[in-house]
């Protein structure tokens, strides 16, 4: 397990655990920072630092939890690594960031860790200060806005009938807002989510995929079926669950066919299978 991923577990462990310990029910502040973690960390996979630091900070303000406060210190750290000029905004706050959880966690941890970047961020931040740029450095906070995702690969997410970039946070008014989310070879989603002034809202999506056709050549009388389950084709085509499949085609007297298929959502697949007879030395001892 890498260290992130144990750090994700670990502030994952503090929003699920309930007061008293052994509760079952998360009060309504760590669904909160759940939903709003899951989504920084969902964007910190895909190195979209600026939306998961935003998402951290929105996780670590319905629940203060030190870990979520590293989470984000990480984000706010990469996220000026990769930008082509510094950040000094990014460089603060990771600071401030970092402060906040070995102060709390004191020892353990990722307590070595975050004293290894604060004392390079903090390096970094005398000099930004040295040129005058840390004068500029101010966050804006109590924005209204929405981020919106979907694992699913190429989804087009629109905001109120506009396109927006998956895990980027938008700026919206107070008040109701229409979602669509779509991709090739799955259905279009929609939603309607409210978002109270000063809150960021994150939208994770599941697309449904629809199903693919799978059209097979083969002989009359065969027996077919996929991943184990008999299937019957109409017009030589059978409709099935998209990913990979396990196609056997059968028939007394002939050489069973079989073979694995990676079906894309939505789309056709042409499969020819014959249906040899078997070898003569087969049939002599079949006879």
């Amino acid at each position: 397990m890498t260290p992130r991923r144990s750090l994700a577990l670990c502030a994952l462990c503090w929003l699920c655990a309930a007061t008293p310990a052994w509760a079952q029910e998360m009060t309504e502040d760590r669904k909160e920072a759940a939903r709003a973690f899951n989504a920084g960390e969902m964007a910190f996979k895909k190195a979209k630092y600026d939306s998961a630091a935003q998402s951290f900070e929105a996780a670590y303000k319905a629940f203060a939890a030190p870990e979520i406060a590293f989470s984000a210190a990480q984000a706010y750290r990469l996220g000026n690594s990769i930008s082509p000029k510094a950040r000094p905004e990014y460089v603060k706050r990771a600071i401030e960031l970092y402060e906040l959880y070995v102060a709390s966690v004191k020892e353990g941890g990722r307590v070595a860790d975050a004293a290894v970047h604060l004392q390079a961020l903090r390096a970094l931040w005398r000099d930004l200060d040295a040129e005058g740029a840390a004068r500029a450095a101010q966050m804006i906070y109590d924005r209204t806005q929405l981020t919106v995702w979907s694992a699913v690969d190429g989804a087009q997410v629109e905001i109120d009938g506009k396109p927006a970039t998956a895990y980027a946070y938008v700026d919206v008014t107070p008040g109701e807002h229409v979602v669509e989310v779509s991709a090739p070879g799955h259905f279009p989603f929609e939603q309607r989510v409210s978002v109270a002034k000063g809150a960021q809202v994150p939208v994770s999506v599941e697309l449904r995929a629809k199903p693919a056709t799978l059209r097979i050549t083969t002989e009359a009388g065969a027996e077919i079926a996929i991943d184990g389950r008999a299937v019957s084709l109409v017009d030589g085509k059978v409709e099935t669950a998209a990913g990979k499949r396990f196609v056997t085609v059968t028939r007394a007297g002939r050489e069973p066919f079989a073979k694995e298929l990676t079906l894309a959502p939505g789309a056709e697949t042409k499969l020819a299978a014959p249906l040899p007879p078997p070898p003569p030395a087969a049939r002599a001892r079949a006879g």
